[in-house]
């Protein structure tokens, strides 16, 4: 992948400064990678804003969380090419998370988590044919068909018949409801307004 790439040369520029020291053996290290002449732009409808305005603390659970909403958003990557291209999700609030499975909301003044995010993937289309949601674990090693979708882990479109490998594709769109949950309000101080405030950054990755 081309993140692993930029990884390895800035491991290189290390090893550089590094004090010169003499020994009896030798040992190379190898930079290798690819630059690709595609470039992939990721956009989500409605400029990536959910909005739930003012919730009153009365029509939240007391000893569990509340569901407040689920929104219907298009994740589209758009290509100049064909290729081959994952998404990986990073969560900009992490560590807040109520849930450590999904991504957070932020924090109360006083360090409380406020809840967290639930993206469902319902489908996606590839070049107009409908596709599988597939995702990895591990950075590309292996590929299995899921929808959820969590912080770190790598998302791709592959073929109704092949879902352990990304599939070659121009344009993508996949289809993600999320979801909205405030955590148990008796876990939270709400004398004043508190503010919600969920980030998450799509990444691209090629291979």
């Amino acid at each position: 992948m081309m993140k692993n790439y930029f990884a390895a040369l800035s491991a290189t520029a290390l090893i550089c400064m590094a004090p010169y020291a003499s020994a009896a053996s030798s040992t190379d290290l190898s930079v290798t990678g690819k630059i690709t002449p595609v470039a992939c732009t990721p956009t989500l409808s409605g400029d990536g804003m959910i909005d739930h305005g003012k919730i009153s603390k009365k029509d939240l659970n007391a000893a569990t969380f509340t569901l407040i909403g689920t929104q219907t958003m298009n994740l589209t990557v758009n290509c100049t090419a064909p290729n081959t291209f994952a998404l990986r999700s990073i969560d900009n609030r992490a560590g807040s998370q109520s849930n450590r499975d999904w991504y957070g909301l932020g924090n109360t003044e006083a360090n409380e988590k406020i809840g967290f995010v639930i993206p469902m993937m319902k489908g996606v289309v590839a070049d107009g044919q409908p596709a599988r949601t597939i995702i990895s674990w591990n950075d590309g090693e292996t590929w299995g068909a899921h929808h959820h979708l969590r912080p770190n882990i790598l998302i791709a479109a592959g073929s109704t018949s092949d879902t352990t490998t990304p599939m070659l594709a121009q344009d993508v769109t996949f289809e993600i409801d999320v979801s909205t949950h405030i955590a148990a309000t008796n876990n939270l101080t709400l004398t004043d307004e508190v503010g919600v405030d969920g980030s998450v950054t799509f990444e691209m990755q090629y291979f």
